[in-house]
């Protein structure tokens, strides 16, 4: 009597370990990448990001606070000369590009959308327009 009541206990708490450990769940957090719209649809079929309507502006809320007159790629002054001397874009491979890796590392603070702009700008030739 005795044995079948220490199986009995063996068993329950088995079952109970199993549901407990099968009721836990936990979910991967996935980021998602940037969508990077190479058609210009996004700016009104035009073709192409505006440098300074549309990447200058995220310079100025998430780079210039740290890259200004005190740093090596100060974007006070001229930030598309700059970007170009110091090759921190990469037209012919865009995703390696120094400024979109760096972004999309954390750096800076920029959002998802941001720094899917700054991938499409590149995407789109870099221009300075």
């Amino acid at each position: 009597m005795r044995k079948n009541i220490t199986i009995l206990l063996l068993l329950s708490s088995i079952i109970a370990m199993l549901l407990i450990l099968s009721s836990c769940k936990y979910q991967l957090i996935e980021y998602e990448k940037p969508i990077v719209d190479t058609t210009g649809s996004a700016n009104g079929g035009s073709g192409g990001l505006s440098f300074s309507k549309s990447i200058v502006p995220i310079l100025n809320t998430k780079c210039i606070g740290c890259h200004n007159d005190n740093n090596i790629l100060n974007m006070t002054l001229d930030p598309y000369t700059n970007f170009t001397k110091l090759h921190v874009y990469d037209v012919s491979n865009p995703k390696n590009s120094l400024i979109y890796t760096r972004l999309d590392g954390g750096h800076g603070g920029a959002s998802h959308a941001e720094e899917g702009k700054i991938l499409e700008w590149i995407t789109e030739g870099a221009k300075n327009n």
